[in-house]
């Protein structure tokens, strides 16, 4: 199997397939590959899915495994949606509408392992900061560090394939451009 990052839940290992399915991998009594998630939706291979091991600060609101996905159109939208997002460009001006797009690019999910499937959350807790890249992807609590937004998602550097989202803001549903490094 190709992956695309991988997470520990409870000393077990899994990882997100390039198709978005989350797997786990047994060692005992032989080592397989046991499917998870597998009913994902035929994005042909339209986005990037990370797995977020668990925040052991806090556990009481969003605490567990997250899958962050990151489209790189909006074809992964109904119809409507996009008939939606057309309507409000005749009236929003561009620079909203582009912060618009940029949000609608990444869905988070908590991974329900005994359930087999992704639930879609909306808020992750209001101190848990969650960072997802090529090379890492983590969260920790934002008490621990006051000058990073809690209850939103890092997006790291990326490779060749940079998004056009640097931090999206699950409370107000809002995304800040990258970073610019120079």
């Amino acid at each position: 199997c190709r992956f695309s990052s991988a997470s520990t839940l409870q000393g077990r290992f899994y990882f997100a397939t390039l198709e978005g399915h989350v797997m786990h991998a047994r060692l005992c009594p032989e080592p397989r590959v046991v499917p998870v998630v597998v009913e994902q939706p035929n994005t042909d291979h339209n986005m990037f899915c990370y797995l977020v091991p668990p925040d052991n600060d806090d556990h009481r609101c969003g605490g567990g495994m997250l899958m962050v996905r990151y489209y790189l159109s909006l074809d992964h939208l109904s119809a409507d949606e996009r008939r939606i997002m057309k309507r409000r460009r005749k009236v929003m001006d561009v620079i909203r509408v582009e912060r618009e797009n940029r949000w609608n690019l990444i869905q988070v999910f908590e991974v329900d392992v005994a359930g087999k499937r992704l639930v879609p959350v909306e808020d992750i807790g209001r101190h848990r900061a969650v960072f997802v890249g090529d090379v890492a992807c983590f969260s920790f609590s934002a008490r621990r560090f006051p000058c990073v937004a809690g209850n939103a998602i890092h997006m790291g550097a990326l490779g060749a394939r940079c998004p056009p989202v640097g931090v999206r803001y699950l409370a107000d549903k809002s995304a800040d451009p990258p970073f610019e490094f120079t």
